[in-house]
This record gives structure tokens, sequence and C-alpha cells, in this order.
């Protein structure tokens, strides 16, 4: 079978391995030849993950060149290309687990919120504005507010403003990220906030973690993540949790697949942040297992390629119980330009270290860190104890070297990393 994968970046790399290892021939299409998966795919299309009529040439292409037909198409790691493969499928007759407009309510701000709130859903107040907008047309909103682009990714163009004035400064900058015409308005809410992964399997809805986001902001950008922890400090909140996610999943129809939901938690209460259909980006599919013994990426292929896959597996998680701990580490450098990176092969021999990498090469310049796409580097820590947890990470960032060219270590450490911070 062939299975186009959306997106050849690090997120989609595992994705791509695994797949070839269950005997798939992998098709990657991507703007970007030079990514990481697409060098390591069977089969290589230039296309954006973000366009799907640039995506169904691509497929059309290579299918006319190749003799060969895509089979199935599988997106993990990026919330756009969801809507992508949703498109592609029903034009191509290709089966997938989401209808297009099921897709659209899980990656369009618009569409997500409005029918969030049609359903009695929370969601921080709102609003969706236009270039020249007038103030009040934002002035039922308490400041500061949030705004975002209504289909991007990665934290990209999303700030944390407090008047219509600098609404109205940055509209521009926010659109710049989307195919939108308007951007989101929302009102800021003081919360921590918790990821959810889960499965629904014939309708029926399986946890598998609940994880504290830990962010650091850079205002007026905001929401950055630079660490996973599991067990999350809101463990407590389970019952809600799941309450609202099968809510969610009830209006948006889902059947079957991946739910990846991120949840606000402050003194008002527990509000919905973000949906999506898709295996995390914050390399989920590595500790997923090691949580709930659920082997969740090979889960994912088979589904999306119509094979047998072992349905029991989530009746059988062993989650949210004593000692399961995992602290995964997304790291970021100061501005400069990268010389070299060094320490990653001895990190990953300490105990209780499953994975991690250096995601820029050397000569990358550095900027301000505003979003996601200027992570420098990951590793995943699963043990079973949190203060053990803590220690490996310090070992780790002892080891870890990120130089720019006078010698000096870009790598930046924050409180907020550990479970003890």
């Amino acid at each position: 079978m062939i299975l186009n994968i959306i997106g050849g970046g690090p997120g989609q790399l595992s994705a791509i391995m695994r797949s070839r290892k269950l005997g798939m021939k992998v098709l990657v299409t991507d703007i970007n030849s030079e990514a990481p998966g697409c060098l390591a795919a069977d089969f290589f299309e230039k296309a954006s993950t973000f366009d799907a009529q640039e995506t169904e040439a691509a497929l059309r292409r290579f299918q006319t060149r190749r003799g060969l037909s895509v089979g199935a198409v599988l997106v993990t790691g990026t919330d756009q290309p969801v809507l992508t493969a949703a498109v592609v499928s029903k034009r191509l007759g290709i089966p997938y687990f989401l209808s297009p407009e099921q897709a659209l309510w899980v990656t369009n701000k618009k569409a997500m919120k409005t029918r969030l709130s049609a359903a009695g859903i929370r969601v921080s107040p709102y609003t969706f504005v236009s270039e020249g907008f007038r103030a009040d047309e934002i002035s039922s909103l308490s400041f500061p507010v949030v705004v975002k682009p209504l289909d991007s990714q990665g934290q990209r163009g999303v700030y944390r403003l407090e008047t219509a004035a600098e609404v109205a400064d940055r509209f521009s900058e926010v659109a710049h990220f989307s195919r939108e015409s308007e951007i989101l308005v929302e009102e800021y809410y003081e919360s921590d906030e918790v990821t959810l992964s889960g499965w629904v399997e014939a309708g029926r809805l399986y946890i598998l973690t609940v994880t504290d986001r830990r962010r650091l902001d850079n205002l007026p950008g905001i929401g950055v993540c630079i660490s996973h922890q599991y067990p999350s400090r809101h463990i407590e909140r389970l019952p809600e949790i799941r309450r609202m996610t099968e809510e969610i999943v009830l209006t948006f129809g889902i059947k079957t697949g991946p739910v990846y939901f991120q949840y606000l938690i402050g003194e008002e209460g527990i509000i919905v942040n973000e949906t999506a259909c898709r295996l995390g980006g914050a390399y989920e599919d590595e500790f997923i297992p090691f949580i709930t013994g659920v082997d969740i990426l090979d889960v994912m292929i088979k589904m999306s390629c119509g094979l047998d896959y072992d349905k029991g597996a989530m009746e059988r998680i062993d989650s949210h119980l004593e000692g399961k701990v995992v602290s995964l580490q997304m790291f970021f450098c100061r501005e400069g330009r990268i010389d070299s990176c060094l320490g990653m092969e001895e990190v990953r021999k300490l105990p209780g270290v499953t994975g991690g990498a250096f995601l820029l090469p050397g000569g990358t310049s550095v900027r301000n860190r505003l979003n996601s796409t200027q992570r420098s580097g990951y590793f995943i820590v699963c043990c079973s104890d949190k203060a053990e947890a803590d220690e490996v990470v310090r070992k780790a960032y002892s080891l870890l070297r990120i130089n720019d060219e006078n010698g000096q270590n870009m790598i930046r450490v924050y409180d907020k990393m550990f479970f003890g911070g």
C-alpha cells in the first residue's frame, strides 16, 4: 500500500519510519524537499501541507507518473494538514476518519469556537474582526485579550494585547499567518493549561494522558510550550475534563480516531482552549506507550490504512496510576547564531531518557522566541518519581550544549521545566 503522510518535518519522522517498518510504501508531500521526513520516505512530491488543491495535484501527478495508487492518508504532529487530508481524501475517494466539515471544525478557530459555543461548551468570550475594524466591535470583551490567526499552528501570530489600538496595530501581522481575512480576538484567561491525548473507538472516548502544558510567555507573544509533565497537577479534575471531552466528541461527531484537546484551568473553572484530531506534536507517540501500554502510533497507522489493529488495547489501559512519570523537555536558545550542537548522544544514554534530538542545525540564526518554530531540541524522561525525573533533567542540561560562534552555550533553562519549579 502507498501511504501519503502529509508533512515531512521532525514531528512526522517517527510515523514515516514506523510505516515503512510495517511494510507500507510512504509518499511524503511537503513544500520543503530537504525536510528530514522527505529524505526518509520512499517517495516525495512537493506540495504545501496547508494547500489541499496543491496536495491533490501532487498525488494525481504521482499516481499517473508511477502507475501506483495512493490508498491512505495520514497526518500526525501538526494541526492544519488535517483539513488538507480530509479534503484530498474525499476528492480522491480515499477513506479518512474525518469528513471535510469535521476537519474544518477542529482546524479553523472560527468554525471551532462557533460550534463549541452553540453546543454550550465553555470557551473564553470571543469575537472575530476584519482589517479596519472599529474599536466598538470588541468593546464587549474585557482586556487583556489574545489575538490568533484562524487557521495557523505553532503559536504563530498569537499575542496578548492590552488595548483595541494594539489589536489594530497587530492585525496585519496576525493575519499574515492565515488564509482567512478575519482574526480571532478572545479574552485572556489567567490559568494553567492541560493537554488531553485520547482515542475514540466506535464513539467511545478513551483517555490516554492528561499532561501539564508548561508555557513560557515572551510578551506580547504567549503560549509557547517548554515542557509537558505527567501526571498533571490537575489530575483530580479528570472527571470534569472527561465530561467536557465527551461533549466535544459528540458535538463534532467523532466516531473513531485521535483527539488532542487543550483546556485552560483557572479560578472560574475549566474552558476549552483548542481542539485537534491528530496525535500530538509533543512527541506523545514516544511517551504514551510508557504510560498506558498502548502503542498509539501503531494504532494510528493501521487505522489510517484500513488494517486490523488492537481495538481492545484501549480497554487495557493502565494509566492515571502512581508510578508513571514523564518529563518532556522542549528547549529553546537565546538569540544568536548556532555554531555546534553537542551532548545529545550522552543524554540519550541517561537512565530514563527514551528519546531526544536537536532540531536546529549549525549555522541557524536564532531569533527572539515568539513561537514554537524556534524550538532547538527535545528529550523525554520516563521514570517512576518526579524528583528522579527532575534529577535526570538537570543532568541532561549539564551535558547539552548549543554553542554560538564564541563557544557560549545558548540553551535556556527555566524553573517551569521541572516538576519542582
